[in-house]
């Protein structure tokens, strides 16, 4: 139970990390007059390091263990944040700074996640009924935590400070890892050197041919893209309507407060009659919360969308964890949280180019909307896909049922 504890721990202070960066890092270039394609720009780099590297993270975590892809990761976290408190103190330019900040930071983001995912999953198999649900309040509660914090940090000690600050947290969370105890075969054991390139491309033929996982991945999609829409773009958005940097941050940690909470209570529902219909759902949920936060002005209205949306949010995420697990094996479980991963990096790297580029032409509140109208139809064909790739298919052997 400890290792579980202590992986659950160690990715709420990485997200904490992790929100803290995606807002301050366009809100700090939107404060250098950078405009909305350059902040997408700016924003998307990191998924280019997401979209090629998650698969090859996840290889990388079931043959040599996570505890191993983990450190990388804190380590790389830790070295970007440095860059990026570099880049806020002493330089007039900074926008050189921060794309290499995002470029290493987008390797940290890569690997850890799958590696997180299999390392909780292995620490809790038996043990932990609901622990899709319980990692993703870890997660949410960190990113909580994180954006509360920068916007605070901001007001009280500029950008400089909020950086600094980011730095320390980074710090701390690497020296977490090292705490990190083994759980899987791979990390008790050191995997021999004759491993050769053609078992690992038939590992990841067979976990390419699991075929519900391509669900997961519409699911990790469309959880992305929310999240990378309100992230990036919700500060800036709340800003230019008159809100201040303190309550941007409240408002945009109302997504991660309410994940954190429903988290929990999601997995139970997720059983193989209510997924279809649940998936419908929160797309519906998700595309009308965009169009409320376009719409309206006022706080109240703002707080309560948001709610929506964080609800929304922890089905989308849970369930591309949950069919993994349930239609996975123990060997190949780190490549398929890879495989449904990959296909939230790449919204991470489509969304705000698409967004930016938008943005361009149009205000950000017509942006939003027009994100809040692409939910929506992904909702009305959402139990076609459903049908399609899950139907009939039973769990895969070697993994804990959750249901």
């Amino acid at each position: 139970m400890y290792p579980f504890i202590l992986g659950n721990l160690l990715t709420f202070w990485f997200n904490v990390t992790l929100s803290m960066t995606v807002f301050l890092v366009p809100l700090y270039a939107y404060w250098h007059s950078a405009s909305p394609g350059q902040i997408g720009l700016l924003v998307a780099l990191p998924g280019v390091f997401l979209v090629l590297l998650r698969i090859p993270g996840g290889l990388i975590a079931s043959r040599w263990g996570e505890r191993r892809v983990l450190l990388f990761s804190t380590f790389t976290g830790l070295l970007s944040s440095s860059l990026l408190y570099y880049a806020s103190t002493f330089t007039l330019e900074p926008f050189l700074y921060l794309f290499w900040a995002q470029f290493v930071g987008g390797f940290s983001r890569a690997v850890f996640w799958p590696a997180a995912q299999s390392y909780v999953a292995h620490a809790g198999n038996g043990m932990v009924r609901n622990r899709h649900g319980i990692f993703n309040a870890s997660a949410s509660s960190g990113g909580l935590v994180g954006l509360v914090v920068a916007g605070f940090v901001i007001v009280q000690y500029g950008y400089s400070g909020a950086f600094l600050v980011l730095f320390i947290l980074s710090g701390i969370g690497y020296i977490l890892n090292l705490c990190l105890p083994r759980v899987s075969k791979q990390d008790q054991n050191r995997i021999s050197k004759s491993v050769s390139k053609s078992e690992v491309i038939r590992g990841l033929k067979e976990a390419l041919q699991v075929r519900p996982i391509y669900l997961a991945g519409i699911s990790a999609f469309a959880a992305g893209s929310s999240f990378g829409i309100i992230l990036y773009f919700f500060p800036i958005h709340f800003t230019s309507i008159g809100f201040s940097e303190d309550v941007s941050g409240i408002l945009t940690s109302t997504r991660g407060l309410a994940v954190a909470l429903s988290s929990l209570a999601v997995e139970p529902f997720l059983r193989q009659s209510r997924r279809a219909l649940s998936l419908q759902g929160t797309l519906l949920l998700t595309g009308l919360g965009l169009v409320v936060v376009s719409m309206a002005g006022e706080f109240q209205v703002i707080f309560l969308a948001m709610l929506v949306l964080g609800i929304s949010a922890a089905v989308l995420q849970t369930l591309p964890m949950q069919l993994a697990t349930d239609y996975g094996t123990e060997k190949n479980l780190s490549t398929l949280m890879a495989i449904q991963g990959t296909f939230w990096s790449f919204s991470l790297l489509i969304t705000p180019l698409f967004f930016g580029f938008v943005a361009e032409y149009l205000d950000l509140g017509m942006t939003i909307l027009i994100s809040g109208v692409f939910f929506i139809a992904l909702a009305l064909v959402s139990k076609r896909m459903y049908r399609y790739f899950v139907g009939g298919i039973v769990g895969g052997k070697g993994i804990v049922d959750w249901n």
